[in-house]
């Protein structure tokens, strides 16, 4: 008689008591739009959080803190994924110049979630970006979303690493021979040298034309 493997145990997931969790209050932007964030899921996503609350300041003491330099829509989006783990970007239209914004939220949100340190929204954000650009959709980035993001996100950032290759990958050739476009990248010389770096690599590599194929690297998970 065949001996028979004992079932596993069903292990049933305790139900937080969401009323019992500590809530801080963070003030943002010039609107003042309060958000009352559970410190458990806030400590878990942002180390940069936990670490303020968890000092000696006033914020520290009064579970309060004000961020008027933020931008409170960014912020929600950020709590929303906080809480949900969902990002989308807006839905893309016929506009071009509505596409362009509708990547340069995603950007925005991108720095937003650097300097508060939560790394998984980050991954996601990216994570999204390629899989749009993989199932074809190459136009909407432009020159001024490149612009903020060398502006505002840390040399070594995976989305710099991503637009660096969707340049060099897989905008049209003819493009660099312009003289709009010389003119245009002369003005960003960081993403220019990105661009030759991408190009070598991924010469070499010999998948110039395959970039957004398959898995997303993870050099642009960073």
């Amino acid at each position: 008689m065949a001996a028979t493997t004992p079932s596993m145990p069903v292990v049933t997931p305790k139900k937080r008591k969401w009323g019992d969790l500590a809530v801080v209050t963070l003030v943002v932007g010039e609107t003042k739009t309060t958000f009352h964030v559970h410190e458990a899921e806030l400590f878990a996503a942002s180390p940069v959080f936990k670490a303020a609350f968890g000092s000696d300041f006033k914020e520290s003491s009064e579970r309060k803190m004000t961020l008027p330099e933020d931008d409170a829509e960014l912020f929600n989006l950020m709590v929303e994924w906080i809480y949900h783990r969902r990002y989308d970007l807006p839905p893309r239209t016929g506009d071009k110049i509505k596409n362009g914004a509708r990547y340069m939220e995603s950007m925005r949100l991108y720095v937003l979630a650097d300097k508060y340190g939560v790394t998984s929204l980050k991954n996601c954000i990216v994570k999204t970006i390629f899989d749009t650009l993989r199932d074809g959709e190459v136009a909407g980035t432009n020159l001024e979303t490149v612009a903020y993001v060398y502006q505002n996100a840390p040399q070594n950032s995976g989305i710099r690493k991503l637009l660096a290759d969707l340049y060099a990958c897989n905008i049209n050739f003819d493009w660099y021979g312009r003289e709009e476009s010389k003119l245009e990248l002369q003005k960003y010389p960081e993403f220019a040298i990105d661009i030759l770096r991408s190009f070598a690599q991924h010469t070499s590599q010999k998948d110039v034309k395959n970039s957004f194929e398959g898995e997303m690297p993870k050099a642009y998970e960073k």
